[in-house]
């Protein structure tokens, strides 16, 4: 485990996985506000 997390090939695949799973949540944040304001829109 140690090894595992001093080795830079571990951490550096670890932060892209970081960024990855944020820019997704980003995303999918976006989409669900977009698809709540069509429905407001489409119920109004």
């Amino acid at each position: 485990m140690l090894l595992l997390s001093n080795s830079p090939d571990f951490v550096d695949s670890l932060r892209i996985g970081v960024d990855l799973a944020g820019n997704l949540t980003v995303i999918g944040g976006a989409i669900g506000i977009v698809l709540v304001f069509f429905a407001l829109v489409r119920g109004a």
